[in-house]
C-alpha cells in the first residue's frame, strides 16, 4: 500500500557508519575507477565507499513508492498518472481520505480542497468504488500508528514524526482482517494482509505479524512491493523472537526481490557480517543455489576485506546474478583504497591533495596485491563465457586490475577486447580512463612527443571533471563532495604524472602538475588557493631549487611554447609575488644573498618582507619566542640579506675579521629551525621538530635542522681570534651546533631511545676542550650555570 517502512529505524545496525570525525568520506582514498560504472540498476546506495558498509545507507536504492503507484494505477485501468496516485495514496494524511470516505457515504459532505481535484479521487468517486475508498481509509489510519520517517511542522518548528500510541492497534487490525475476509480479489486480498501485518509488528504480536504474512502477504501476485515490504516485517519479527539467522535470510529475500538499504541495515542487525560461522548458518536456510548466491552476495557488500573466494563462488553458484556487477566493482575500488592508495603515497614525487588517514602503521597491501592479481584471470574467464549479462563490464575490471598490478601490457589487450563488447557510455568512458593508465605506465619516459598525443585525453577528463566537480551528498553525510571525475583527474594529475616527472627529475612539470591538480575546475581564485590551499604552495616553496623556480616563472610569464606547457600554466595557481618570494627564498637557501636580495626588492607585498627580531641575536640559550632589548631596530629582510651578502663578499675576498665570521656565524644560526630568524628561509614553523621534519631532507633541510653552516662559520671565527672569551663563546656555540646534529624524535615515555638521545646531548664532542682550555674563562662560568647539559657532562651524570 504505502512506502516500505524503513526497518533501519527500527533494527538499525550498529556497525553501518561510523562516529569518527572525518573529513569527507567519499574522497578518502586514491581511486581512478569509478565506484557507479557497474551497469545493474537498483543498487547505488552499495557503491563503494571508503570502509563504510553503504555509499548511502539512508536513501532507499529503489523507489518502492514509485511500484506501490504504478499498481494503483493499472487498478484505475491508466485513467490516472502516477502524479495523481503517489500524491492520494502516499502523500494525503488520515484527515483528507476521511473526507473522501464520508462524502462517498453521504454526498453533501465535501472532499477537502487537498485532494478535491486529485484525479484519482475522482475516478474512484465517479465508479462508486466503496472497495478502494474503505481500504484507503483503513491504510490511513494504520499510517498513523506505523509511520516513523519524516517531520511534521507547525508555529513552533520540525520534529520527528512519530507513531500514535498502540492502544488503537487492535481494532484496525480487525478491521483488516474482516476486510481481507471481505475482499473479492487477491489486489485488495494482500493489502488488507498486509496492513494487518505490519499493524500487529507495531503492536509487538511478532508470531502475529509472522502468522499474517504466511497465509495473507505471502506469494502475492497482485503486488510485488506488497509482498516484499510484508516479508521485511515478518524477517523484524523474526529478529525479536530471537530467531535471527532466519531473520537474516528473509531480510535477504526481501532484498533480492528489490535492494534497499533498510532490508540491508536489519539484516546486518542478524549476522556478524565476516563471520564465517554465520555464512554458513544462513546459506543453510537458502532454498537452491541463486539464492545461496544473493546471500553470500549480502554478506561480500558489507565486508572490507579481501573477498575473491566469495566472489568466485557466487559465481558458481549462479554467474548471472545482477548483484556481481556492483561488487566487482566495489572490490575494485577496495583493492585501491588499501593497495594502490598507500603504494602511491610511499612514492617520490606528487603531493597528495585529499584528506587521506593513512599512516606507516596501516596495512602495506600483500593480501590485496595478491588478490587483485587472482582475480584478473577471473573476471576475463567470466567476461567470456557468455553467461554475465555485461561482460564488457567483468574485462575492463580485469584491464584495471591489470593496471594496478603492474600488467600492462595484458591490460592493453583485455581492453581491447573490451571495446568490442557492447557497453555504456559511463563504461566506454572508464575504458579510456583505464586506457590513459595503461599507456603512461607502459613508457619509459614522457616525452614532448607522448606529451602532445596525451593532451586530447587529458583535456577529455578535463572537461569531464569540470561536469562532474560536484558530487550531492547522499543523506546524512553532509552537503557536497567532490565529484568521481574531478577525484580521477585531480589523481591522475598529482599522484600519477607528478610523480613520474619526479623519476625524470624534472621539477617544473611535476610542480604545474600540481598545481593544474589542486586548482581542479578553477572555482577558486589563484589568490585565495595560495591563500588557503597548501599542497601546490608548499611543493614549491620547498621541494624546488632556484633554477627549477626561474624556469618556472619562465612559463608563467609566457615561456610555455607547446600545447602540453599551455595546458597545464593555465591552471596552474600562482600569485606574482609568491614566485618571486618563493625564488628570492630558494637563493638564500643556497647562500647566493645577492641573487636573493635582487629578488625580494621586485616583491610588492611588504608583509612578504618584514622581520620582527634582530637576524644577527646572540643567544646562548634558543629563545625564538621572546623579544629583548637588541629588538629593538629597523630590521627587515631586504637589510639583512644586504648585510649577509656584505659579509659573505668579504669572506671570499679573504676581508673578514674573526668579529664579521661571528656575526655571519649567528646569522646562519638564527636561519635555522632553532634560530629566530628562520622565516626569512622557511614559511611557517611548528613547535615540534619532528612533525616539522620532512621525510626526505634536501640538502637546505640538513642544515637548516642541523645547524652545519653556522658550526662551520663559528669554528673559522675561533680559528682566526686570539681571545681567550671569544675563543670559548664560538666553542660553545659549535657545542649548541653540534647537538642539533643527533636526529630528533620527540619522546616523552622515558624509552631507551629518549636517554641515548639525551646521552649524546650530554656527551658533547666539544664539551672536552671547553672545560680543558677554557674552564677558567669568565664566559664558561657564565654559561656553566644556564646549560644543564654542559654540568651533567662535567659531574658524569
Amino acid at each position: 500500500m504505502l512506502a516500505l517502512i524503513e526497518l533501519g529505524f527500527v533494527l538499525f545496525p550498529a556497525n553501518i557508519i561510523g562516529c569518527a570525525e572525518i573529513s569527507d568520506p567519499f574522497d578518502e582514498y586514491i581511486t581512478f575507477f569509478r565506484n557507479d560504472v557497474a551497469p545493474s540498476k537498483g543498487y547505488a546506495a552499495f557503491y563503494y565507499v571508503e570502509d563504510a558498509v553503504m555509499y548511502n545507507p539512508i536513501s532507499p536504492a529503489t523507489d518502492s513508492a514509485d511500484e506501490n503507484t504504478r499498481a494503483w494505477v493499472h487498478y484505475c485501468r491508466g485513467a490516472i498518472t502516477l502524479r495523481d496516485a503517489h500524491r492520494l495514496v502516499n502523500k494525503s494524511n488520515a484527515i483528507d481520505v476521511a473526507s473522501l470516505y464520508a462524502h462517498f457515504q453521504n454526498t453533501p459532505t465535501p472532499v477537502r480542497a487537498t485532494i478535491r481535484n486529485n484525479r484519482m479521487a475522482i475516478y474512484l468517486l465517479r465508479r462508486h468504488d466503496s472497495a478502494a475508498i474503505k481500504y484507503l481509509w483503513l491504510a490511513k489510519q494504520a499510517e498513523e500508528y506505523t509511520s516513523t520517517g519524516g517531520v511534521d511542522e507547525n508555529d513552533n518548528g520540525n520534529w520527528p514524526r512519530r507513531p500514535k500510541e498502540p492502544e488503537g492497534i487492535p481494532v484496525l487490525i480487525t478491521l483488516a482482517l474482516q476486510g481481507q475476509a471481505r475482499a473479492k480479489n487477491d489486489f485488495f486480498r494482500t493489502r488488507y494482509g498486509f496492513q494487518a501485518e505490519r499493524l500487529a509488528f507495531y503492536d509487538q504480536q511478532y508470531e502475529d505479524c509472522i502468522h499474517y504474512y504466511d497465509k495473507m502477504v505471502k506469494g502475492d501476485q497482485a503486488s510485488g512491493y506488497i509482498s516484499r515490504a510484508g516479508l521485511g516485517y515478518k524477517a523484524g519479527a523474526l529478529w525479536h523472537t530471537h530467531r535471527r539467522i532466519e531473520a537474516a535470510y528473509a531480510f535477504s529475500r526481501s532484498f533480492t526481490a528489490g535492494p534497499n538499504p533498510s532490508d540491508y541495515q536489519s539484516f546486518g542487525w542478524c549476522v556478524h557480517r565476516l563471520a564465517d560461522s554465520d555464512r554458513r548458518a544462513c546459506l543453510d536456510q537458502c532454498h537452491n543455489d541463486y539464492e545461496k548466491a544473493e546471500m553470500l552476495g549480502l554478506f561480500t557488500l558489507g565486508s572490507n576485506l579481501p573477498e575473491q573466494a566469495a566472489l568466485e563462488r557466487i559465481y558458481r553458484l549462479a554467474p548471472g546474478t545482477p548483484m556481481q556487477e556492483v561488487l566487482a566493482v566495489r572490490e575494485v575500488n577496495k583493492i585501491e583504497r588499501n593497495y594502490l592508495t598507500p603504494r602511491l603515497i610511499n612514492q617520490k614525487g606528487g603531493k597528495t591533495i585529499n584528506m587521506l588517514y593513512w599512516s606507516e602503521g596501516d596495512d602495506k597491501g600483500d593480501k590485496w596485491l595478491a588478490e587483485a592479481k587472482a582475480l584478473i584471470p577471473f573476471y576475463d574467464s567470466a567476461s567470456r563465457n557468455g553467461k554475465v549479462a555485461h561482460p564488457g563490464l567483468f574485462a575492463t575490471v580485469a584491464a584495471q586490475l591489470c593496471y594496478i598490478t603492474r600488467q600492462y601490457s595484458q591490460g592493453d589487450s583485455l581492453l581491447d577486447r573490451a571495446g568490442l563488447l557492447p557497453a555504456t557510455e559511463k563504461l566506454r568512458d572508464q575504458q579510456r580512463m583505464t586506457k590513459l593508465l595503461l599507456t603512461i605506465n607502459e613508457r619509459g619516459t614522457i616525452g614532448q612527443n607522448f606529451e602532445a598525443a596525451m593532451l586530447p585525453t587529458l583535456q577529455w577528463l578535463g572537461r569531464k571533471a569540470f561536469k562532474d566537480s560536484i558530487l550531492t551528498a547522499p543523506s546524512g553525510f553532509g552537503e557536497q563532495h567532490v565529484g568521481l571525475w574531478r577525484q580521477i583527474y585531480r589523481n591522475l594529475l598529482s599522484e600519477v604524472l607528478a610523480k613520474r616527472y619526479e623519476q625524470q627529475n624534472d621539477r617544473c612539470r611535476e610542480a604545474l602538475c600540481i598545481g593544474a591538480a589542486e586548482q581542479m575546475d578553477g572555482s577558486l581564485s589563484y589568490k585565495e588557493v595560495w591563500d588557503w590551499r597548501s599542497v601546490t604552495r608548499d611543493y614549491i616553496r620547498n621541494r624546488m631549487t632556484t633554477d627549477d623556480l626561474l624556469r618556472l616563472f619562465r612559463l608563467l610569464q609566457g615561456a610555455a611554447h607547446d600545447g602540453w606547457e599551455q595546458y597545464l600554466v593555465s591552471r596552474f595557481p600562482v600569485p606574482v609575488d609568491g614566485v618571486r618570494q618563493a625564488i628570492a627564498v630558494a637563493h638564500i637557501r643556497e647562500h647566493h644573498f645577492h641573487e636573493g636580495l635582487a629578488w625580494m626588492k621586485k616583491i610588492k607585498d611588504r608583509e612578504m618582507l618584514a622581520l620582527k627580531r634582530n637576524p644577527f641575536a646572540d643567544l646562548t640559550i634558543d629563545d625564538q619566542d621572546s623579544t629583548f632589548p637588541f629588538d629593538r631596530g629597523d630590521f627587515d629582510k631586504p637589510k639583512f640579506i644586504a648585510e649577509m651578502a656584505g659579509l659573505s663578499d668579504k669572506v671570499r675576498e679573504n676581508k673578514a675579521t674573526a668579529k664579521d665570521l661571528y656575526r655571519l656565524a649567528t646569522a646562519y644560526y638564527n636561519l635555522t629551525y632553532h634560530g629566530r630568524s628562520w622565516e626569512t628561509v622557511k614559511y611557517y614553523r611548528c613547535g615540534d621538530q619532528a612533525q616539522d621534519m620532512p621525510k626526505d631532507l634536501t640538502d637546505f633541510d640538513k642544515d637548516y635542522y642541523g645547524c652545519y653552516t653556522a658550526e662551520a662559520f663559528f669554528k673559522k671565527a675561533m680559528a682566526a681570534s686570539e681571545d681567550r672569551e671569544f675563543k670559548a663563546r664560538c666553542l660553545f656555540m659549535m657545542a649548541k651546533c653540534s647537538q642539533k646534529h643527533v636526529p630528533y624524535k620527540y619522546y616523552w615515555d622515558g624509552t631507551a631511545a629518549w636517554h641515548g638521545f639525551i646521552m649524546k646531548f650530554k656527551r658533547n664532542v666539544y664539551f672536552p676542550q671547553l672545560v680543558g682550555e677554557y674552564g677558567n674563562t669568565k664566559f664558561y662560568k657564565e654559561v656553566f650555570n644556564t646549560c644543564s647539559y654542559l654540568q651533567d657532562f662535567v659531574y658524569g651524570k
